[in-house]
């Protein structure tokens, strides 16, 4: 009798697991989803907003741009720390560094060194020298006699327009404090390309706060464009009462004495068809100093 075979059971295959693999297609395989416009502008703000934004380097001027330093005084101001050959530009009051070694710093960005120069006297001249290193000594001017402002404008011109014909001037005071470098060279450097672009004479104004007798203002006229507008008069020093009233008209301004211009409009004055002087958006005024 046959003896009945027997099948050996096969072992049970393991159960296999089931992965999510309906979520790696849904992944793999969804359609893009379609932005409005408005929706793709919401995600490129947010982009832009959480991108770190990287240091910003400010263009210099298209325009040569040559910065001229008034650093005269007789040191009567801060006396007796400032005396006739230590005046206040060369006394460090608002930081371990002099005024007029602030002032070439803060214009330092729009201009190379070996476009400065200095006005100055025979007594503050070797003083000035020794601040300002970088600078040749064929940079620093000393006027044989001091004659105020308007002198010293017309020895520049003289001197820088046969040197720098095309280029732009511009007229700074050495005892300025400013607090916001970078808003002012921003304003600074529109002021060159209007001052660049013909015939014109650019003077910087400061927001009055108060009625200040001890400067000079701006009378200011229409706007040309925003924080742009043609000047219609200055007024020196006014009284109190006057001071009082400019500052209630609301269209003066103080005159910061920095002028922007191009040699070939030094003979502007003369010809009474010539454009009046531009007066470009007034700066904040930082707090009092004595002038």
């Amino acid at each position: 009798m046959a003896k009945k075979t027997t099948k050996k059971a096969r072992p049970a295959k393991p159960k296999k697991i089931a992965k999510p693999v309906a979520r790696v297609r849904a992944a793999k395989f969804a359609k893009p989803v379609k932005l409005t416009k408005a929706q793709k502008k919401l995600v490129a703000l947010k982009l832009k907003v959480t991108k770190p934004e990287k240091p910003r380097i400010l263009p210099k001027p298209t325009a040569m741009f040559v910065p001229v330093i008034l650093a005269g005084g007789s040191g009567t101001r801060f006396w007796p720390r400032s005396r006739k050959a230590n005046p206040k530009q060369v006394l460090a009051l608002n930081s371990s560094k002099s005024m007029i070694q602030e002032t070439v710093d803060r214009l330092s960005p729009l201009a190379a060194h070996d476009r400065f120069w200095i006005i100055t006297n025979d007594v503050v001249a070797p003083v000035i020298r020794k601040q300002l290193p970088k600078l040749k000594k064929a940079q620093i001017l000393a006027e044989p006699a001091a004659r105020n402002t308007a002198p010293a404008i017309g020895l520049a011109a003289f001197i820088l327009a046969r040197k720098f014909p095309d280029a732009v001037l511009g007229l700074f005071p050495s005892d300025h404090v400013i607090k916001d470098a970078a808003r002012f060279r921003e304003d600074l450097k529109r002021g060159i390309e209007i001052a660049a672009s013909g015939e014109k004479i650019v003077v910087m104004g400061v927001l009055p706060t108060r009625p200040e007798t001890g400067y000079g203002y701006i009378e200011c006229g229409a706007p040309l464009v925003p924080q742009l507008f043609r000047v219609k008069r200055f007024t020196e020093k006014p009284s109190a009462d006057k001071a009082r009233e400019f500052l209630a008209e609301g269209n003066y301004y103080w005159n910061s004495g920095m002028f922007l211009w191009s040699p070939r409009s030094t003979n502007i004055g003369r010809r009474r068809s010539a454009s009046r002087p531009t007066c470009l958006r007034p700066l904040t005024p930082t707090p009092r100093t004595q002038r």
